[in-house]
């Protein structure tokens, strides 16, 4: 693959959510766009790109029994067996990480530590790297400590997954 691929991942389809002009990442030169999305997320992503000319890559990765989620591994085997993709990179947020996580589809992680401290409160909570499942200690995920490096006094973490 001679390309980037950018790809992105949404159960309802929605990724424009009613922009009215195409954002400059569906723009970029030699990247293609993919969105991983499912059955009835198919038609959603199909007319939000028609209004610009565009039309991404898409694929559908869903079992019938859950029709409104994406599902990670047999997104992740699609991603290699239909496009070669043996590397990727995920950026999303707590909830898409947590699904990541949880169907344990990855190899390394990457983590932050910033020498700011924030809270949280019932009416502003934020999430902390994953979300949506529950590991108590005992059987928590175990992972090597691979580097470690300091820059500006915030530390950057990689694991791998044992």
């Amino acid at each position: 693959r001679k390309n980037t691929v950018q790809i992105f991942v949404t159960s309802s389809g929605n990724v424009l959510d009613n922009m009215k002009n195409l954002p400059n990442a569906f723009l970029a030169p030699d990247v293609e766009d993919l969105i991983v999305t499912t059955e009835e997320g198919k038609n959603v992503v199909k007319k939000e790109f028609e209004k610009f000319s565009v039309a991404p890559g898409i694929l559908v990765a869903n079992k019938v029994e859950k029709p409104n989620e994406v599902n990670i591994p047999m997104m992740m085997n699609r991603l290699e067996r239909d496009y070669g993709i043996k590397f990727l990179l995920v950026a999303g947020g707590s909830g898409f990480n947590g699904s990541v996580t949880h169907a344990e589809q990855y190899d390394e992680y990457f983590q932050a530590i910033s020498p700011k401290i924030i809270g949280t409160d019932k009416n502003n909570p934020r999430q902390i790297s994953v979300s949506g499942f529950e590991r108590s200690p005992e059987n928590s995920l175990p992972h090597n400590l691979i580097s470690v490096k300091n820059h500006k006094n915030y530390l950057f973490l990689r694991w791998r997954l044992n």
